[in-house]
């Protein structure tokens, strides 16, 4: 079985909207199946789009912040490497919308109301 990368381009932001905090990324990614990998800040995100359902995981030296959105069942786990610290975080997910070259989320993280929006489009690099 081949597998094969695609290089793309993906724009977007997170943004908080409570805060009103926006953290905007352009960068170069890599495409394998349904997954886009890409590192801005130095965070590593990977995206995963199943049916109805995107997964994305931040990951850094010091945590791994993983999200599984989906419009019933949304949830966030997020790990501490240095003493290996698991905390599950309540989110809801208030919009979802999955497109070819398109990925829009609203959320909402339910202990603390904080709303957020993550915005992801991609295109092919040649």
């Amino acid at each position: 079985m081949e597998v094969i990368f695609i290089r793309l381009k993906v724009k977007g932001y997170l943004k908080n909207i409570t805060e009103n905090q926006v953290i905007e990324f352009d960068e170069k990614a890599i495409k394998s199946k349904n997954k886009i990998t890409y590192i801005s800040d130095g965070v590593r995100n990977t995206i995963k789009i199943n049916n109805k359902e995107v997964i994305m995981e931040r990951e850094e030296d010091n945590f791994i912040n993983t999200f599984v959105f989906n419009i019933k069942n949304s949830y966030c786990n997020y790990l501490v490497k240095d003493g290996n610290y698991d905390v599950d975080i309540n989110v809801k997910t208030t919009l979802l919308d999955v497109k070819d070259n398109f990925i829009y989320i609203k959320y909402e993280i339910v202990d603390s109301a904080c709303q957020y929006e993550y915005k992801m489009e991609r295109s092919e690099i040649l």
